[in-house]
């Protein structure tokens, strides 16, 4: 019984140190903090020399009407080939 208290102890402890993550640069100037908000969204913050250059800001993609296939038909239509990384293949 006191092993089992003594175990979800600690488990509970290194859920909390998990949640976030810190990359320092060399020189220790940039730091880049990852880490979960309370919503569950990944955020991340930068800052250099314990200044904020960057606030928290969220991680990911938003895509408007939330489907799959507005999305796949917004890259099919356009009319710009120059620029469009499907030409210029051929299958060998």
């Amino acid at each position: 019984m006191i092993k089992r208290n003594i175990m979800l102890l600690l488990f509970s402890f290194t859920l909390g140190f998990l949640s976030a993550q810190s990359l320092k640069s060399p020189n220790g100037e940039l730091v880049l903090n990852f880490s979960v908000d309370a919503v569950g969204t990944p955020v991340y913050e930068l800052h250099y020399k314990g200044k904020p250059v960057i606030n928290p800001s969220k991680l990911g993609l938003e895509l408007i009407g939330n489907s799959q296939e507005e999305f796949n038909s917004e890259i099919k239509n356009e009319k710009d080939h120059a620029t469009s990384l499907y030409d210029g293949f051929q299958v060998v």
